[in-house]
């Protein structure tokens, strides 16, 4: 249902039964976000909230039982084994993990991460070179290595066995691998599809210790795990939620002391959201060294055992964040200035270039740039070899970044990535054509560029307390797949705003006699801010000063109206409460019809228009738009 407001742009939801419901312990409005999420039933929902063990990940992964065998063996020899990791939270948590698991079965592995600056993304052939020439037999990728065909075609004449972990798209064959572990090679069904690289890498660390009868090797590794995992927005279903599910419960208590020191440093406290607190605070941290620093100081941070070196590990780790915050801000204040300072509009797909922002932030910059504007974004900046590097987001299911760069290869040097992200080389003369053809791609996709607003389920004030907060707790973990909830509430009087640090507004709300406070992040102004609102919200727990407080996440607010335009069909209406329970809906000729509701989860109505579909649904949209129920 469309509310006919095209600045705003709200959505609201169908009206859901939830009475299907029967043995499902929490409130209404979580079971309408549940409902409207897929989940038709109380074992969908009992699955849900209770993620069930996986499948034996080897009947799921065709080559993991070579990799395993291949490994135990070089273990038990000895051998020395390269792991080329990637310089973001995923990719270094990965190589972290395999050489913690691999050192304690007695391997001999060695971390091999490219310089973001100087080498670029992924195993390259110079990193192959050296290998051989060091001795290397065996070569494991984390997070990288399906696209390095000319590396990987290397590493076989010298006689290099390569097991790849990855879970980029796969643009050509790769015949010269040992053993490939990637989600595409997984049943379509499976539930090990949505794993990142970390995620491969612990499914082969697991089923090593198991091999090797060591299960008890991998007590650190859900820990990693989970940073990864989140740090790469992978989709929160299968295997991830599982995992996730289960990792998060101890996170807090985590046997790796560089975590429980980066914890302490990053302020993280046990009443938080632990999904939010990784996704925030932990994994901006870890990828900041990626991005400014060595990252092997991660690697170094995350097997440290001496506390005082730990520690030392850890500031570092939390000054390059310092460094990564500034330089970002700077970066995207430019980048706006120059997108708008002679854009009568902005183009479909945005594409900015500057040879001095530096690269190692530049996918920061995009990621907000896009959100800003809901269009994909590309920012680059210049490397040492007078190319530009660029980092792609897309907020649009419908724009798939790696498939628009694939369309683009004529034009650059090397690229890659996700459906929602991706990155590139491109030479300096290139960079123009570059630009007419993104935006091209772009422009002919039928798409809107207007943030759609998507609440999925209304509350009154008085709904919102503790009990609410705690069952909301019980969805996490929340990310990509499984956002938090969004709520949205009707006719919120303000009774104070004002501009706090950092340019985000501050709201006090008041509705039917209960005061609750809010944040608008982003928002540097109250001016023309409406006396009367209606929000889309999410709910958190505000620990400022120690007083546990809840607080509403504003998403988008708007002016309230009694009188509400709906779109069904080809037909407009308006509808309003009359008498607290009667929705009232007139068509444009002014005609009415009224019909009574129950307030509450489900929708209960006069009998009269039981045998009437279409009035019957309209009726419905109505009683959801008005806020009368979920």
């Amino acid at each position: 249902m469309r509310l006919n407001n095209i600045n705003n742009n709200w959505i609201l939801p169908n009206f859901v039964s939830v009475t299907k419901f029967t043995k499902l312990n929490i409130p209404d409005p979580l079971k309408a976000v549940l409902a409207r999420r897929g989940i038709n039933s109380n074992e969908e929902a009992k699955r849900f909230l209770f993620p069930p063990s996986p499948p034996n990940p080897k009947e799921h992964f065709p080559d993991l039982s070579i990799a395993t065998e291949r490994l135990e063996q070089a273990c038990r020899s000895g051998e020395k084994i390269a792991i080329c990791g990637d310089y973001d939270a995923d990719g270094m948590t990965s190589a972290t993990l395999l050489i913690q698991a691999i050192t304690s079965l007695g391997g001999n592995p060695t971390a091999l991460i490219p310089s973001r600056q100087e080498e670029g993304y992924g195993l390259n052939i110079n990193m192959v070179s050296k290998l051989a020439k060091d001795g290397f037999r065996l070569l494991i990728t984390v997070d990288n290595g399906v696209n390095a065909k000319e590396a990987i075609s290397l590493a076989k004449e010298h006689k290099i066995e390569v097991i790849i972990t990855d879970h980029h798209t796969i643009i050509d064959g790769l015949e010269d691998v040992f053993a490939l572990l990637h989600p595409s090679t997984t049943p379509n069904n499976s539930p090990y599809r949505q794993l990142a690289g970390v995620g491969l890498a612990y499914i082969l660390a697991i089923t090593l210790g198991e091999k090797m009868n060591r299960p008890d090797i991998n007590n650190k590794s859900l820990d990693l795990f989970c940073i990864g995992t989140i740090g790469d927005m992978a989709e929160i279903t299968g295997v991830n939620r599982f995992l996730l599910y289960h990792g998060l419960k101890n996170f807090m208590h985590t046997k790796c002391l560089g975590l429980s020191l980066l914890l302490k440093l990053s302020g993280v406290k046990h009443h938080e959201l632990i999904s939010d607190a990784i996704g925030f605070k932990i994994a901006p941290r870890i990828n900041s060294v990626g991005r400014l620093g060595d990252p092997r100081l991660v690697i170094e941070l995350f097997t440290e055992e001496d506390s005082n070196k730990a520690i030392t590990l850890a500031r570092e780790c939390d000054q390059l964040n310092r460094q990564r915050r500034d330089l970002c801000s700077s970066i995207e204040l430019e980048a706006i200035a120059l997108l708008e300072a002679d854009a009568d509009k902005i183009p479909s797909f945005i594409l900015i270039a500057q040879r001095h922002w530096h690269i190692g932030v530049i996918g920061i910059v995009a990621s907000r740039i896009s959100d800003k504007y809901n269009r994909p974004t590309a920012i680059l900046g210049g490397d040492i070899n007078g190319n530009f590097r660029g980092s792609v987001r897309s907020p649009l299911e419908e724009f798939s970044v790696d498939k628009a760069l694939e369309r683009c290869s004529p034009y650059l040097i090397s690229g890659g990535g996700h459906p929602a992200a991706g990155g590139f080389t491109v030479k300096p003369q290139n960079i123009s054509i570059l630009q007419s053809q993104l935006n091209s791609i772009a422009s002919n996709l039928s798409i809107t560029f207007t943030k759609e607003i998507k609440p999925e389920a209304y509350l009154s004030f008085s709904q919102i307390d503790m009990n609410l907060w705690n069952e909301i707790k019980r969805l996490e973990p929340f990310g990509n797949g499984n956002r938090h909830p969004l709520f949205w509430s009707r006719k919120c009087k303000v009774t104070n705003s004002k501009v706090i640090n950092g340019g985000h507004l501050k709201i006090d709300l008041t509705q039917d006699n209960k005061n609750l406070h809010s944040i608008y992040w982003g928002q540097d102004s109250n001016k023309n801010l409406p006396e009367i609102i209606d929000i889309c919200y999410r709910i958190n727990l505000n620990n400022y000063l120690d007083k546990n407080e809840l607080q509403l996440e504003i998403k988008a607010l708007r002016n309230f109206q009694r009188l509400i335009p709906i779109c069904y069909g080809k037909n407009t209406y308006s509808c309003y409460i009359e008498d607290d329970n009667i929705v009232v809906i007139r068509n444009q000729l002014g005609q009415e019809i009224r019909a009574t509701v129950n307030r509450g989860g489900d929708l209960i109505y006069d009998q009269k228009w039981k045998n009437h579909k279409y009035i019957e649904r309209i009726i419905e949209d109505a009683s959801v738009a008005c806020g009368l129920v979920l």
